[in-house]
């Protein structure tokens, strides 16, 4: 979430050289955008094991694809990390927990959860308000040490160059591209890392598979938990069985029955 927070709302440096602060990158984006967003796994999916960065424009042209790809290639390559964005970040996200904490649903969701995936490989596990206190309370820590920040800064580079490699993405796009010349070009153009040659980058990708959240469910059954939640007058039950599979070649069918 951390990584996800501070997305489209930093400083960046332009391959031309040109720079832009947080407030001119986040007035621009607004101006040319009707919305965009950065968050964990697919939107209106179950598909939790990937992040997601999206931009919706105005389709009244061709040039509205390629303002597009220039956000999402900005966010991906571009902008600039820095110890006081992301303790700001950090610090905004941790203010948000009290009141998460003291929502019944929220709560139940998160424990149940904790029940159903692996703890160390689960997406909505390591998300969750339960564990993101923690994470952020420690990493907090960890900033006010000599060379503390400048370490989760270079940690944050790393994931954020790993998720950003043509070979672990999975792009998406949909609207009226009939007008667009050469679209796939425009795309393997925009997404190609900076400083790499053109033809280094591929055209091609791989297919990603097993990112439903079903391939990293717990294998332990039969266990309960119960949670004493003092500032919440009702109660709230969760409970969950094993279900169709998300690759199950039933599924389709089940959807729309």
């Amino acid at each position: 979430p951390l990584l996800l927070e501070l997305a489209f709302k930093l400083p960046a440096t332009l391959d031309d050289g040109t720079t832009l602060s947080k407030d001119e990158f986040v007035s621009n984006l607004q101006n040319e955008s009707v919305s965009y967003s950065a968050r964990g796994g697919l939107p209106g999916s179950s598909v939790q094991q990937m992040v997601s960065f999206s931009v919706q424009v105005e389709n009244a042209n061709a040039k509205h694809f390629a303002i597009a790809l220039k956000w999402i290639r900005r966010v991906l390559y571009l902008t600039d990390l820095s110890t006081e964005a992301v303790k700001i970040a950090a610090q905004r996200l941790l203010s948000e927990i009290p009141p998460q904490i003291r929502s019944g649903p929220t709560i139940c969701r998160a424990v149940s959860n904790e029940l159903n995936f692996d703890a160390k490989e689960s997406n909505q596990i390591l998300m969750n308000v339960l564990h993101q206190w923690a994470f952020l309370e420690e990493l907090l820590k960890r900033m006010e040490e000599e060379s503390g920040g400048n370490e989760v800064v270079q940690e944050l580079e790393k994931i954020r160059n790993e998720l950003s490699k043509q070979e672990n993405m999975q792009v998406f796009v949909a609207g009226n591209l009939k007008n667009i010349d050469d679209p796939m070009k425009t795309l393997s153009e925009s997404l190609c890392p900076p400083g790499a040659a053109p033809d280094a980058c591929e055209t091609r990708g791989r297919l990603i598979k097993d990112v439903s959240s079903y391939t990293v469910r717990s294998h332990k059954t039969g266990r309960a938990v119960i949670c004493s939640l003092s500032a919440i007058e009702s109660s709230f039950l969760g409970i969950t069985a094993p279900g169709v599979g998300a690759y199950d070649s039933s599924h389709a069918s089940l959807l729309v029955a």
